[in-house]
């Protein structure tokens, strides 16, 4: 299920059916992997977002095939976490 989340050839409504699946929603490889297919709808990405760790974070903040909005999200989210690790 891991690598079939970061399929770039699945239907939107695959993709929306995977983390209603609670086996699969509480796997953190299948959820990172969800949030970095491009076709992932956004809605679903930026609600997936908030569980992602930190050098994921910043991975995602910089990777060219995902949306704008969610790099920029991933940016900010990761500067927010670094700065509480550092207080």
């Amino acid at each position: 299920m891991e690598g079939f989340a970061l399929q770039k050839n699945v239907l939107e409504a695959v993709l929306r059916q995977i983390p209603l699946k609670r086996r699969f929603a509480k796997n953190y490889n299948i959820m990172r992997n969800l949030v970095y297919n491009p076709r992932t709808p956004l809605d679903l990405s930026l609600g997936l977002m908030k569980n992602l760790l930190v050098h994921d974070l910043k991975n995602l903040s910089g990777n060219k095939e995902v949306p704008e909005t969610i790099r920029k999200l991933a940016l900010r989210m990761f500067k927010q976490k670094v700065e509480k690790k550092g207080h």
